[in-house]
């Protein structure tokens, strides 16, 4: 399954920047008892102080991945420095419900992974949410 990034416009973001917000509260929520209110404030100061130019925030890619030309979902890469020393992270990666389970999130990961060894990176992390068994299962496998 071969999966092409490109560079997220700005329209982009906009559109995915509710679902980075709510995934972030709906975590937010579970793991520290927060009330929704209180989530989604937090998720939305934290997603603006991260990203405060969207895309073109430095130290920061945002990628949209596109399968057969069409888009199968993005993923956030955040270069050493910019929340952790020495290491580049994967600061959020989604596939979009209607296409998953194709091997999209696999093949979007060894693309974000391609890029950054490309600039000389060789070292990634991520963390995960416990509750998310899916993408805790493909990281694993990863």
């Amino acid at each position: 399954m071969g999966v092409t990034l490109r560079l997220m416009s700005t329209a982009e973001f906009i559109g995915r920047r509710a679902e980075l917000v709510r995934d972030a509260a709906d975590s937010l929520a579970a793991s520290f008892g927060l009330s929704r209110p209180d989530a989604e404030a937090r998720a939305e100061q934290a997603t603006v102080a991260a990203l405060p130019l969207g895309p073109d925030t430095p130290g920061h890619l945002l990628r949209t991945a596109v399968a057969d030309s069409t888009v199968v979902g993005w993923i956030w890469l955040s270069l050493p420095g910019t929340f952790v020393p020495d290491v580049a992270w994967v600061s959020d990666v989604a596939v979009d419900p209607a296409v998953r389970s194709r091997g999209h999130g696999r093949a979007i990961m060894l693309a974000g992974e391609a890029e950054l060894s490309a600039r000389g990176l060789d070292r990634v992390g991520l963390s995960v949410d416990g509750r998310n068994d899916r993408a805790r299962h493909l990281y694993d496998r990863l």
